[in-house]
């Protein structure tokens, strides 16, 4: 009979033991989660981010589309970087790319804009020289394109010489 009480009470140590660890463990698990999910939410970005990250931070964004064209947006990026404003660049499939950036930024982006703009109109030449895409700063993609444009004119050039001296050897 003692033997039945002494291993009745250590299985009643060992439950309640069990769901002390258990609730524990479960109020760590929910703390933890919610700390998490509040640093996400309010996580501030210096520089350029990750679309969906920056994305899911709180607060409102401001989105803008540029236009993709020979000049690349490196001067702008950098730009931004060095006021410290977050942001992220998404290239779209129909030739634009769009800017997202946290709305009490705005003037910051704005003045940033008019340096670059500013920039240009003082030595348009100088500026174009600096950001002008080479193959040197292009993705790999646009390196293909830049090189069967290039190859492509080559072959129309080498063509119309092959034509001039047969025209020159029949006169």
């Amino acid at each position: 009979m003692d033997e039945e009480r002494v291993v009745a009470q250590v299985t009643r140590t060992g439950i309640v033991t069990g769901k002390f660890l258990l609730k524990s463990l479960y109020l760590a698990s929910k703390t933890a989660y919610r700390i998490l999910s509040e640093y996400r939410a309010n996580r501030v970005f210096h520089g350029e981010a990750e679309w969906n990250a920056f994305l899911a931070t709180s607060g409102k964004k401001e989105i803008q589309e540029f236009l993709n064209n020979e000049v690349n947006l490196t001067a702008f990026k950098k730009e931004l970087e060095r006021y410290g404003v977050g942001f992220a660049f998404r290239e779209n499939g129909d030739g634009t790319t769009t800017l997202v950036y946290d709305f009490k930024n705005q003037e910051i982006v704005k003045s940033a804009l008019t340096r670059i703009l500013s920039d240009i109109q003082k030595n348009p030449q100088e500026f174009a020289r600096k950001v002008m895409k080479t193959p040197r700063n292009m993705t790999p993609k646009e390196k293909t394109a830049y090189y069967s444009r290039v190859l492509k004119k080559e072959g129309t050039f080498q063509r119309a010489v092959k034509k001039a001296t047969v025209r020159r050897r029949e006169k």
